[in-house]
């Protein structure tokens, strides 16, 4: 029995990364005053940080959306493409679709941060994910062109989405 677990039930098991995770607050441990995740983006209103069964989760729903930023380490800007590996626990009702949002920062030294940022389009996409009443592991790839750092974002459609933990790594 692992945290009140039954034996072979590694669903319900907590995310546990040795080291510092290349995400951060991918967990949801950390909120701020409005019970809003630290670190993390929404282009209009969330729901918060619920409690579930199995601990914490970030409740989204359709159309809200939630992202964070990957810019640093080994995730930030880097002058070759590089392959990610993400990978999240979800359930709820609907689907939950994970995209990229892709940038590139070129140095300007009149910019005020000694940058100037611009947004690429298209999106990157990393596939569309149907939820199950209870939690579910999923897990893709993406590909970050050349010259370029993104956030991952996940929308909620159809009904709602409860994100658990949300973890990315790059692949060597």
């Amino acid at each position: 029995c692992f945290e009140g677990t039954p034996y072979n039930d590694i669903l319900s098991f907590r995310d546990m990364e040795f080291g510092r995770p290349y995400l951060g607050n991918g967990t949801f441990a950390e909120v701020d005053e409005r019970g809003w995740p630290k670190g993390w983006i929404f282009l209009s209103s969330c729901v918060g940080v619920v409690s579930t069964k199995t601990g914490k989760a970030l409740k989204l729903l359709s159309p809200q959306s939630a992202r964070k930023t990957m810019a640093h380490r080994e995730l930030g800007q880097k002058p070759v493409p590089r392959r990610l590996a993400y990978t999240f626990t979800a359930f709820g009702k609907g689907c939950v679709k994970v995209s990229f949002d892709r940038y590139t920062d070129t140095p300007d030294a009149k910019e005020k941060y000694g940058y100037r940022r611009t947004r690429n389009k298209p999106d990157g996409q990393g596939g569309v994910y149907w939820l199950t009443s209870e939690p579910k592991m999923f897990s893709g790839t993406y590909e970050v062109p050349a010259g370029e750092w993104a956030t991952i974002a996940f929308e909620s459609e159809g009904g709602e989405t409860y994100l658990e933990s949300v973890s990315v790594e790059p692949l060597k």
